[in-house]
């Protein structure tokens, strides 16, 4: 609250908030204005949009990683948190669906974690009340 009344008594007016270049926002859309133009000539392939006007997005895309079904299948979920969160359930969903067994090892020891964590919680709470 004291930040908000703080800040709320800089003098500051609206040119301030909103004050830009126009040159420069043009020189920075040059490139987004020729693909514009290119599709509104229709003459827009995937080869020149990929190797002309966006090289930087075409090197972006390929440094995405590919979908895994194994993946997929745990919702991108790591077997670690399967287990610490659902625990035996978790374990046997990620034993089922991976038919792996250092990710059912992984699974295991979230699970072994959540019940460490569990029972220090119960016995220090029982400590403090007792």
């Amino acid at each position: 609250m004291l930040a908000f009344c703080l800040l709320s008594m800089l003098p500051l007016s609206a040119a301030d908030l909103f004050s830009y270049n126009a040159e420069q926002l043009q020189n920075e859309l040059l490139v987004l204005n020729e693909l514009e133009c290119a599709v509104i000539q229709d003459q827009l392939t995937r080869a020149p949009f990929e190797m002309d006007l966006l090289p930087a997005v075409k090197g972006a895309v390929q440094m995405v990683p590919q979908p895994n079904a194994e993946v997929d299948k745990l919702y991108g979920i790591p077997p670690f948190y399967w287990g610490l969160l659902l625990s035996g359930v978790g374990i046997a969903y990620v034993y089922k669906v991976s038919q792996d067994s250092e990710r059912t090892k992984q699974a295991f020891l979230g699970c072994v974690v959540n019940g460490v964590a569990l029972t220090s919680i119960y016995l220090i709470r029982l400590l403090i009340l007792y």
